[in-house]
């Protein structure tokens, strides 16, 4: 038996743990993913910035994600082998709005992972396909532009069902669930800002290395939120994100930075993609990641700055 300090990051996991030369160590079952959609899809693909759907419209989307390096291996701070090299999800995604202060939506991940052929320095690698943790959501809006108000605010809330696989890294321990409060301002006819913040809530709090005293990897509450400005500029539809994870318990925290562009119809169709860097290591921040789908919905075309 021998001690190494390791930790699992760059977009990963940061633990301190020892590791055996003959026996391999398998990760406990955790949710990796950090990102989740806006079904809505109103004003952003990812934050819930208080605007909701009128009353009676839907809107459904598939996408396509790609992360790079969601999990590797760091000794010393520096990069060792990969835990997990490559990840690419399809998110099927749905949301219809029953009155106009409330929306109801959900979504459904299918995930597929590469990493080395053999374990990583004793780290067992996570299954390579399976069901990701489905999501069921509902959005009240408070006030709305649309409808006199000074701005768009609203509550989020979602829940985790719990129906990923533990061996893929695709379901949390325990009941799993994420109150946000949004808000969003036209300013002008052009450019829009708005923000979310919230929390993620896991009501089992545990350590992916016990052993390790003191912990630096508990899995618990997290704090997350963003900011967003989107534009309405050529006939497109832009967005530029930036959003964070900060945990309550001994755990790194992590931020990204995303780019957006929606190409909207006539009928309600959308093509877009989004993509960016990831910096820290909070589990499942990637070194970046890249999106791309498509949405049709109720015409006309979803709200955005025009």
């Amino acid at each position: 038996m021998f001690a190494r300090r390791h930790h699992l990051g760059l977009g990963g996991l940061a633990v301190l743990c020892a590791f055996s030369a003959q026996a391999q160590s398998s990760i406990p079952g955790i949710e990796l993913e950090r990102l989740q959609l806006n079904p809505g899809m109103r004003d952003s693909l990812v934050l819930s910035t208080g605007d909701l759907l009128p009353a009676g419209q839907y809107r459904i989307g598939l996408t396509a994600h790609y992360e790079n390096r969601p999990l590797v291996l760091v000794e010393n701070d520096e990069r060792q082998a990969d835990i997990i090299s490559n990840r690419v999800t399809a998110h099927i995604s749905a949301a219809y709005s029953l009155t106009n202060w409330l929306e109801l939506g959900a979504q459904v991940p299918i995930v597929a992972q590469w990493g080395p052929e053999t374990a990583s320095n004793g780290v067992s690698r996570p299954t390579t396909s399976a069901l990701g943790t489905p999501w069921v959501q509902a959005r009240v809006g408070f006030l709305s532009e649309s409808r006199g108000g000074p701005l768009d605010l609203g509550l989020h809330l979602g829940v985790a069902l719990p129906l990923g696989s533990k061996a893929a890294l695709t379901r949390d321990e325990g009941f799993t669930f994420s109150p946000r409060l949004g808000a969003g301002k036209q300013l002008g006819g052009t450019f829009r800002v708005g923000a979310d913040v919230g929390a993620l809530v896991r009501t089992k709090t545990y350590a992916l290395t016990p052993q390790t005293q003191p912990p630096l990897d508990e899995m618990g509450v997290e704090l997350n939120g963003g900011v967003n400005l989107s534009a309405g500029l050529w006939g497109l539809r832009e967005e530029v994100i930036v959003r964070g994870i900060i945990p309550t318990q001994d755990s790194p925290s992590s931020l990204e930075a995303l780019l957006g562009l929606r190409v909207p119809t006539a009928d309600g169709t959308e093509v877009y993609v989004m993509g960016g860097p990831g910096f820290g290591q909070t589990p499942g921040t990637p070194r970046f990641r890249l999106l791309a789908g498509v949405s049709f919905g109720t015409p006309p075309a979803p709200k955005g700055p025009v």
